[in-house]
């Protein structure tokens, strides 16, 4: 029998059994590779062990709205040849879960084994940095299947649908409601009040629209023969880059779109008390 400390402190191999059960069943799903997958179970392990069980739960909201609504898009729409193919992989799954792992083995290291959601200031981090990366997701998918001619932040000229760096209305609707979602639906679970649930949607949010701009600017961009397209991935040796740094791929903007979640909580919760001493 599974006792309540268990749940909230559990011991690593019921975290693996459990991170591991969820990857397998993401992977017949194809919503992962199974490098994604493996590294999901790592991921997974990590945060259930030294996050405490419901520290898991934010990350799940991320992962599986945002491999629905990337079904939904496959289904509904064609896919724009910007877009990731719907099963995420190693790179990908770090990229967007790189910063909560760290946050948890941080804490595991100067606390020890406490739930992160029992520290009130640590779990507002914790939630932001996976609330951004939510937002982002949800921009781009609703973005794509609602529809709508994206404009460059960087030129503010039309580009084809999922082109990095480019918002649509519908887009920025799915920002908010991603930004929304996740400490809406752990409000009750993590016993959030109205103020943490205010700031972790507006620091996911904040960071959804920085990811935006880093597409538009430091993310780096090929353009293959002469045509206006961009690309995220280098499409052939003739392709040249025309913008950013090599270095910075699509999944390096979401790690730092994640950590701009956590700065941006910072910032909130410093301006929190010294305007309300809250």
């Amino acid at each position: 029998m599974i006792t309540q400390s268990a749940l909230l402190a559990p011991p690593w191999w019921l975290a693996l059994v459990l991170a591991a059960s969820i990857s397998i069943v993401a992977l017949q799903f194809r919503w992962l590779t199974t490098s994604g997958a493996v590294s999901a179970a790592v991921v997974g392990t990590l945060i259930y062990w030294l996050g405490g069980m419901f520290a898991l739960v934010p990350l799940l909201i991320f992962f599986v709205t945002g491999s629905l609504l990337s079904a939904v898009v496959r289904v509904r729409r064609a896919r724009s040849k910007y877009l990731f193919s719907g099963a995420r992989g190693a790179a990908q799954v770090w990229a967007n879960a790189g910063v909560p792992v760290a946050i948890v083995i941080y804490l595991a290291i100067i606390r020890g084994h406490v739930p992160v959601y029992q520290l009130p200031n640590i779990e507002l981090l914790y939630l932001a940095a996976i609330t951004a990366v939510t937002a982002d997701t949800w921009a781009t998918e609703i973005g794509i299947l609602i529809g709508g001619k994206p404009r460059s932040l960087r030129s503010w000229k039309h580009v084809e649908p999922g082109c990095s760096g480019a918002v649509t209305v519908a887009g920025l609707f799915g920002s908010v409601a991603g930004a929304i979602a996740v400490p809406l639906l752990v409000a009750h679970l993590w016993q959030l009040n109205s103020a943490q649930f205010t700031l972790a949607a507006w620091a996911g949010l904040i960071a959804s629209l920085a990811d935006s701009l880093m597409g538009a600017s430091i993310q780096v961009a090929y353009r293959d023969g002469e045509g206006d397209s961009l690309y995220d991935v280098k499409p052939s040796p003739q392709a040249k880059q025309v913008r950013g740094y090599r270095w910075i791929t699509n999944d390096t903007v979401n790690l730092l779109t994640s950590l701009v979640g956590v700065i941006a909580a910072l910032v909130l919760m410093r301006a929190a008390t010294n305007l309300f001493g809250v």
